[in-house]
């Protein structure tokens, strides 16, 4: 049934912009293919910018720096009585989603997606956005190349998120 409502849906859609196009008397066809040269000019653009991104991802992950980070964050996230399991999330999701989405399922493996610390994963994991990937692709597709105010407000809003989620979760979870 559900297969059934999607493809009604897509055909729907697909219909109305066809209508809509004859009515309004527009080269549909023309009109396609001026947006997908735009949209290969955009990823031509944007592709050195995340061939870059994806291979300073790597290296951050290969190098050992991200658990270097982690032993040296934990005893502090020990001295607020905070869940240390949380802080290898709490390092790549800014960086990488899909770096993020297998933290969280290693967590969920270890920890169960209904513990304490599998609640407040899942909680982090929709309170804040892959900042850096974010700003790589947008930013450089419209050539602002300075950086720092926007990276600055967007961590911060990412550490209230992780913040903000570790605290409701004490509230509704503990």
């Amino acid at each position: 049934m559900l297969n059934f409502i999607s493809s009604f849906v897509i055909i729907s859609i697909i219909l109305g912009v066809l209508t809509y196009g004859m009515v309004k008397n527009i080269d549909i066809y023309a009109t396609f293919v001026t947006g997908a040269k735009k949209g290969l000019k955009t990823t031509l653009n944007i592709f050195p910018f995340l061939l870059t991104f994806i291979i300073s991802v790597n290296i951050f992950k290969e190098s050992g720096l991200s658990d270097f980070l982690i032993s040296i964050l934990s005893p502090i996230c020990n001295i607020f009585h905070f869940k240390s399991e949380l802080l290898p999330l709490m390092i790549f999701r800014p960086i990488s989603g899909s770096g993020a989405s297998a933290i969280l399922c290693d967590i969920f493996k270890v920890y169960t997606p209904d513990s304490f610390i599998g609640l407040t994963a899942s909680i982090m994991m929709g309170s804040t956005e892959t900042t850096l990937y974010v700003l790589n692709v947008y930013l450089s597709n419209e050539k602002i190349i300075n950086l720092r105010y926007a990276l600055k407000a967007c961590l911060l809003a990412d550490f209230f998120g992780f913040l903000m989620a570790y605290i409701i979760s004490l509230l509704f979870f503990t």
